[in-house]
C-alpha cells in the first residue's frame, strides 16, 4: 500500500493576496475535496486571504470574522468539531491601520 501524499492529508489550507474578486467564481478556485472560504479585498486591486476546510469539516465550521478592513484583509474561522480556531490575515506593507483590523478580530 503506498503512503498517501502530504498534500492530501491537509485539514486546512490557508492562503495569503489571493488576489480574487467579485468577477472570479469560486468554481475557478476549487480545490477538490475541499470547500473555499474568501475574503476578497473589496476597496482596492490584490490582497486577500482564501482557507480551504477539507470537506468532511465543514459542517462543522462557523465564520466568525470575514472582513476586508482598512487595507487588510481579515478570516477567522473556527471548526467545533476539533476546538479549533484559524485566523488569516493579509496585511499589506503599505498598511498603516493595523490596530483597527486586529480590534475587529
Amino acid at each position: 500500500m503506498a503512503a498517501p501524499k502530504p498534500e492530501s492529508d491537509a485539514l486546512i489550507v490557508a492562503l495569503t493576496e489571493s488576489h480574487l474578486n467579485h468577477n472570479i467564481k469560486d468554481a475557478e478556485v476549487t480545490i477538490a475535496g475541499y470547500t473555499s472560504f474568501r475574503t476578497d479585498r473589496t476597496n482596492t486591486i490584490k490582497g486577500g486571504v482564501i482557507t480551504y476546510i477539507k470537506d468532511e469539516f465543514v459542517p462543522y465550521t462557523k465564520v466568525i470574522l470575514s472582513a476586508s478592513i482598512s487595507n487588510t484583509e481579515a478570516q477567522v474561522l473556527h471548526i467545533k468539531r476539533l476546538d479549533l480556531t484559524i485566523i488569516t490575515i493579509y496585511r499589506p506593507p503599505a498598511c498603516t491601520d493595523f490596530k483597527t483590523t486586529l480590534e475587529n478580530i
